[in-house]
């Protein structure tokens, strides 16, 4: 029971900001027996210290730190990172090279916001683009960041758990907190690119009225003759791909950040310290 009383005090002491009152790093009963006890015995108080100060489980900084650095972890970063890449790329290129508009030429979209295939394939292109350099931002602030404790914290002793380099700490919380903040980017970008790709099901599945006189048809390959131009085929078909590839790179991307490793939830945890 002493032990007990001795931990409660000392945390009522830090709450009220008597440390040096009630007990320090080397913290000592004033009852009888062998309720002495120090941080270096306890290292779970090192934990609970630590969250007092605003960070959350140091045991996820350094988890996330460590997948951040693995190479699997990197080669899967890289992926999506060059993936968003090469794909941004081709659809804005594709898009300026098949323009029906330099032309003249009306597609005949008829949607509610008035989207052609054109701006649609564009405003998707610089989404990708826009979660490319968040991606590579993470990956980045990953291979930079390193953890605040040296060797596997598993298998430390109770000391090296319980003493760790301070400044180092900081530093590395700061970089993982960067890392979340992009991460939390990255996940909203994703939400809204979602949408877009739900809202471009509706531009491309819907019937074309061409000349604006009530008479339509449905934009499939069957009816690519009546196309008002082979550029409007060619974007209407790029359109219905990317919404499958488009889709699908998306929601495993966002299904990645949620469920593998660490996890979106636990990672966005360590930014409320930073906005309370």
């Amino acid at each position: 029971m002493g032990k007990h009383k001795d931990i409660k005090r000392k945390k009522e002491a830090r709450k009220h900001n008597t440390r040096k009152k009630y007990g320090t790093d080397s913290y000592t009963s004033d009852g009888a027996g062998s309720s002495e006890w120090t941080d270096d015995e306890n290292p779970e108080n090192h934990y609970g210290d630590m969250a007092d100060e605003g960070m959350h489980d140091p045991r996820t900084v350094d988890r996330l730190v460590e997948e951040l650095n693995d190479p699997c972890g990197q080669a899967a970063s890289a992926f999506f990172c060059l993936a968003s890449l090469a794909m941004s790329a081709f659809v804005i290129y594709y898009a300026h090279g098949h323009n029906p508009a330099a032309d003249g030429v009306d597609c005949g979209e008829s949607n509610p916001l008035n989207i052609s295939y054109y701006n649609w394939l564009l405003v998707f292109g610089i989404s990708m683009a826009l979660v490319f350099l968040l991606q590579l931002l993470m990956l980045v602030l990953g291979c930079c960041t390193e953890s605040s404790r040296s060797g596997d914290v598993e298998s430390s002793n109770m000391k090296s758990m319980s003493k760790p380099l301070v400044g180092r700490e900081k530093k590395t919380l700061k970089a993982v907190r960067r890392i979340a903040c992009a991460s939390l980017l990255v996940m909203v970008v994703g939400s809204v690119l979602l949408g877009w790709l739900a809202y471009g099901a509706w531009v491309f599945a819907a019937p074309i009225d061409l000349f604006h006189n009530g008479t339509t048809f449905k934009p499939t390959q069957v009816n690519r003759h009546k196309f008002a131009s082979v550029d409007c085929f060619q974007l209407h078909r790029l359109g219905f791909l990317l919404e499958i590839v488009g889709g699908t790179y998306v929601i495993g991307y966002i299904a990645r950040l949620c469920c593998c490793g660490v996890g979106f939830s636990k990672v966005t945890k360590l930014l409320k310290p930073a906005v309370a």
